[in-house]
């Protein structure tokens, strides 16, 4: 009852971003195992398995795109925005390093009041 889809998907995706993590065709054939092996036992999980092997199918030319890797931003950074620049905690939080970068420099270079030079 084994999915020849899942099968032949699972090698297409085998990539393991770690030694110690189990690759995606690893993964997919051991439960394809489980279930067939358990779905013998009982026909409701026959069509169980039937149903996934279908989802499957379905699904199997899906291809999710990983967003890209967010820089964080750096703790003095977002302390200076906070502490400084008084920018709320909730929007340094939010920004992208760009984003947090690029508000210090509008801070540093923006007009502010000078203080006056004692004599």
């Amino acid at each position: 009852m084994s999915s020849p889809d899942c099968s032949r998907r699972c090698r297409s995706r085998s990539t393991t971003r770690r030694s110690d993590v189990r690759s995606d065709a690893e993964v997919c054939s051991e439960a394809a195992a489980r279930l067939d092996a358990i779905a013998e036992k009982d026909s409701v999980l026959s069509r169980l398995a039937d149903v996934i092997g279908r989802l499957g199918r379905l699904a199997g030319d899906v291809v999710v795109d990983e967003p890209p890797a967010r820089e964080p931003v750096p703790d003095w950074l977002a302390n200076r925005l906070v502490h400084t620049a008084g920018v709320p905690l909730e929007q340094v939080a939010a920004l992208s390093l760009e984003q947090a970068v690029d508000r210090w420099t509008a801070f540093m270079t923006g007009s502010r009041p000078s203080e006056p030079i004692e004599d």
